[in-house]
């Protein structure tokens, strides 16, 4: 079932332009669009997202008049849980524009033990994705 929604609303092929959804530039308390990065453990099958350390910066976008923020590379699906209740969240793996990046050097804190980076990708919430422009700049 989850394949097939992704099917259905997962219009990106590989190296598409991914461009931040309309509420996240439109919306001012969202200041910041944070990049996860996938970690394994080297002693289970767990997989986690963690903070990458860079950030969308809303101003950025405003500054260069584009809500372009990367380049799509792929999707995974994780098992969830939010406040007892189960789901699935499905990312987006995407190549960082960097111009619209900042970067945190106090972030990721270190790795877990037993934990090593999944891959080199970034990854973010499908929802924050758009494939064309939604966005007007003055």
């Amino acid at each position: 079932m989850v394949h097939y929604i992704n099917y259905k609303v997962n219009h990106f092929n590989k190296g598409d332009k991914v461009y931040a959804y309309k509420y996240f530039v439109d919306d001012v308390t969202s200041v910041n669009l944070p990049l996860k990065r996938l970690i394994k453990s080297t002693t289970s099958s767990d997989f986690k997202l963690i903070p990458s350390g860079n950030v969308i910066v809303n101003d950025s976008l405003s500054k260069y008049k584009s809500s372009y923020i990367g380049n799509y590379i792929d999707y995974k699906i994780f098992p969830s849980t939010d406040k007892g209740k189960e789901g699935i969240w499905r990312v987006y793996s995407i190549t960082p524009n960097w111009k619209v990046i900042k970067k945190n050097a106090s972030i990721p804190p270190p790795l877990p033990p037993n934990y090593v980076f999944a891959d080199n990708n970034f990854y973010l919430n499908w929802t924050r994705c758009a494939d064309k422009e939604l966005n007007k700049f003055n």
